[in-house]
């Protein structure tokens, strides 16, 4: 009755999910993460990991193992051993591809950041994952127990036909289902023949049915060594592929034309248009209007890259009928603590994170007598690159999203194969050879520990951004992330 209100409990949760208000939570949010209908935040793969977790331990404990053969196995018919057995099989090879399939979409379908090398980069969220990734491996290690407890003794006289319905069960699901990462799923495949041997093993030792500490803690450490080799493909998928965002935003933000598309948006938008007008944006339809005659006549060259926005204040930094909810210190403390000027007047940008920016161009509007009339912020966003949110932050940050300053990337910035700008901790060459330059239009290389990813931009311009490797650290970093967490929660 408990497990039926629980499982009742949970679909309220996935069909009321305003009514519980949960969307206003960024854990439940879909920008965090979002797989599936199933597991569309991470607040749900929190609470499903949890209650799978919970599901094995309880009908694990309602079983009561204590050694001997399960109750009704030797009934029935040989056919119907063998149905059962096969059925036994499937439920096991789905157990554990679901599992790597969450495992795997941890990684892929969330901004949670697992890099463990890059400490910085890691929040709470990333806490929450590993909690979850504890969830998943006790709840496989009890469910497949169950399936293991029913499974072995069907196939009593002859074992080595679980070994080969395993393998062609996978097999089969690997080339029909999962034929894209077939690499991949063949080592969990290969993976589970281990395991499934291992208990085996430990069966006829008269051990899968003790259960102990001692015996618990090597299972943690098998899991927890397991999941990290699986991470590490996946962390390296999703940071090469985030890399590869890193360096096109690079070329657009060190591209001289992109700025001077800004301004030259703006050039028209001086102090002399705003004195005389200015007056009218205290009339709110005068002020619409004012509003959509710029975007549409400044900006109709770039719109379709670009997202503008204006705000604009009186001489005492009262908002003019301004949209959203930034300002006039906001945008002032933005301008202050989170941007960096360019060579353009009164033009900066903004990098909340590595993979966006933003242009924000600054008016301060002066009468004759240089009395100030108000003051014009015009945000121009890059559609690919645009930041979530625009927010102002109390302090400056400890880490600064510029990439002068990431403790874990170096760029160059090579034209004409001239070296024009780089990040001062990587020694690249001032001059490219011509071997050197990349044939297609991302290429990665390794050079003494560093794995360097070349962007060839355009036809004179390459960018190279390089990452150090450090596997044995990571790997390490990783394992006590996940062993250490499973260990405590069992306790």
């Amino acid at each position: 009755m408990f497990l039926f209100c629980l499982l009742v409990f949970r679909l309220l949760l996935y069909l009321c999910r305003d009514l519980f208000k949960l969307n206003s939570l960024d854990l439940f949010g879909p920008h965090l993460y979002n797989a599936n209908f199933i597991l569309p935040s991470f607040g749900d793969l929190l609470l499903n990991s949890a209650l799978f977790c919970w599901f094995g331990i309880f009908i694990w404990n309602r079983i009561k193992p204590d050694g001997t053969i399960p109750p009704g196995e030797s009934r029935g018919g040989h056919r119907i051993q063998w149905l059962q057995g096969i059925l036994y099989i499937a439920l096991l090879l789905l157990l554990t591809f679901v599992v790597v399939n969450v495992i795997r979409s941890i990684i892929s379908n969330s901004k949670v950041s697992f890099d463990v090398t890059n400490f910085f980069g890691l929040s709470v969220y990333t806490a929450i994952g590993f909690i979850i990734l504890a969830f998943l491996s006790f709840g496989f290690h009890y469910f497949s127990r169950i399936l293991f407890y029913y499974l072995f003794p069907v196939f009593r006289s002859r074992v080595y036909l679980i070994y080969l319905l395993i393998a062609v069960g996978g097999l089969s699901y690997i080339a029909l289902v999962a034929s894209e990462s077939s690499s991949l799923y063949l080592l969990c495949l290969l993976w589970l023949l281990v395991y499934t041997f291992l208990f085996n093993n430990e069966r006829s030792l008269n051990k899968l049915i003790r259960f102990n500490i001692s015996g618990t803690i090597v299972w943690i450490f098998i899991f927890s060594v397991s999941i990290s080799f699986l991470m590490l493909s996946e962390i390296d998928n999703a940071e090469l592929k985030q890399r590869r965002v890193y360096i096109e935003k690079l070329n657009v933000k060190s591209d001289s034309a992109t700025e001077r598309l800004i301004v030259m948006a703006n050039v028209y938008l001086d102090n002399d248009f705003f004195e005389e007008n200015y007056h009218r944006f205290y009339d709110e339809q005068q002020n619409e209007y004012l509003r959509d005659s710029i975007l549409s006549n400044n900006y109709s060259r770039y719109i379709k890259d670009y997202t503008p926005g204006l705000y604009l204040f009186d001489s005492l930094n009262k908002p003019m009928f301004n949209t959203g909810n930034l300002s006039y210190e906001s945008l002032q403390n933005i301008i202050q603590r989170q941007s960096t000027p360019t060579s353009s007047p009164d033009l900066y940008i903004y990098e909340p994170s590595y993979e966006k920016f933003a242009y924000i161009t600054q008016r301060r509007v002066m009468n004759d007598e240089g009395g100030l009339i108000g003051t014009v912020w015009i945000i121009s966003k890059p559609n690919k690159y645009s930041p979530d949110a625009i927010r102002p932050e109390l302090f400056r940050q400890s880490r600064d999203s510029s990439f002068f300053n990431s403790p874990v990337y170096n760029y160059a910035v090579y034209s004409k194969n001239l070296l024009i700008t780089s990040s001062k901790k990587y020694p690249f060459t001032s001059t490219l050879l011509r071997s050197q330059v990349p044939k297609s239009t991302f290429e990665l290389r390794e050079n003494n520990g560093y794995s360097e990813l070349w962007y060839r931009a355009g036809y004179d311009k390459i960018i190279v951004m390089t990452r150090k490797n450090e596997r044995i650290l990571e790997t390490i970093t990783l394992f006590s992330y996940i062993f250490v967490p499973s260990c405590s929660w069992w306790r």
